[in-house]
């Protein structure tokens, strides 16, 4: 159940604008209201704008560390929501993972890139 659509709708745009005019790759997260250990946690960084840098990905932390997150307010929770032009995932995933993005290009090669609904830029 999404509560606050209002302000879903106004992440989800913002994620929007920020890959389209930013070239970034974007993550939504959210403020968390607990020390979960059942959820992924976002550190980010001091505000750019109106988005955060992320600093780290941190996966399922136990009660201790989740209770250290909470208390800190430079995590949020990982909703594994992402927002991004085409073009800079496949300029980051060149720079991160070379041997991917190469089996990728393949893909494409075989795919017939532009036939269909297939879109590549």
């Amino acid at each position: 159940m999404i509560r606050g659509a209002d302000a879903y709708r106004d992440s989800i745009n913002l994620a929007i604008r920020t890959a389209q005019t930013g070239g970034r790759l974007v993550t939504i997260g959210l403020q968390p209201t607990c020390a979960a250990t059942g959820f992924g946690y976002i550190r980010v960084a001091e505000r750019e704008g109106e988005a955060y840098p992320v600093e780290e990905f941190v996966e399922k932390p136990t009660l201790v560390r989740a209770e250290e997150y909470l208390a800190s307010g430079r995590y949020y929770w990982n909703l594994s929501m992402f927002a991004w032009r085409a073009s800079a995932f496949l300029d980051e995933l060149q720079r991160v993972a070379p041997r991917h993005y190469e089996g990728l290009l393949g893909v494409r090669a075989a795919s017939g890139a532009g036939v269909g609904s297939v879109s590549w830029a």
